[in-house]
């Protein structure tokens, strides 16, 4: 269900941006009263995508949170390009 509604987040994401004459969105937030859930899409080659799935709850800040996704999603692309 999770992998489902990242996809749907990142189609409809697109989809917004597409619409607002923007460049293809790569990251989704949704703001909950007890929290925040971020949908990250991770390019490690041409067609090749990881999508990344993140809760939080109140109490982090949303500038750490992004870092630590941001962190992530370049983890995942060394990690992918060394193996």
């Amino acid at each position: 269900r999770k992998a489902a509604m990242t996809a749907s987040l990142d189609g409809l994401s697109k989809t917004v941006a597409h619409e607002s004459e923007f460049s293809e969105a790569i990251a989704t937030q949704v703001e909950c009263s007890d929290g925040f859930i971020f949908s990250r899409i991770v390019s490690l080659r041409q067609g090749l995508h990881v999508a990344l799935l993140v809760a939080a709850r109140n109490g982090e800040s949303l500038a750490t949170i992004q870092w630590h996704i941001k962190k992530c999603a370049s983890d995942v692309i060394e990690n992918f390009n060394q193996a």
